[in-house]
């Protein structure tokens, strides 16, 4: 409801074709930061854990956790500071952070192995 009614907002205080929408932006990665910690939380916590290594959930929490840490600081930069954005030339941070996320998730699908459950009635019993 919280990001609803930000959306809301600054969709009337912005222009939507011009201007981004930063105050959107903040609120939707401090709410994807919120359950990414919750998640990774949880999971550090439990006892039966399965290796993180072949979790998909872990490298994708992982790579938006690394992301949405860095992109509002990044774009409220962009936004409001363009001339120290071009003078240290973040656009490379910006891009690296985006490397970042994607790679995390591409190591998941290589390391990533199908968890196979075998229930009692469907196992074939040999003789």
């Amino acid at each position: 409801m919280v990001f609803v009614l930000t959306c809301t907002i600054n969709l009337f205080g912005k222009d939507f074709y011009v201007d981004p929408q930063n105050y959107t932006i903040i609120i939707g990665a401090i709410i994807l930061l919120y359950a990414v910690h919750n998640y990774l939380y949880n999971t550090f916590s439990k006892k039966h854990k399965l290796p993180l290594h072949n979790n998909l959930l872990f490298w994708i929490s992982l790579g938006i956790l690394i992301f949405y840490t860095f992109y509002p600081i990044s774009m409220h930069i962009l936004i409001y500071h363009y001339d120290f954005y071009n003078e240290y030339n973040l656009s490379v941070f910006h891009h690296a952070i985006i490397d970042v996320l994607y790679s995390c998730i591409i190591i998941d699908f290589m390391l990533m192995k199908r968890l196979r459950i075998i229930s009692n009635k469907f196992r074939i019993q040999r003789n």
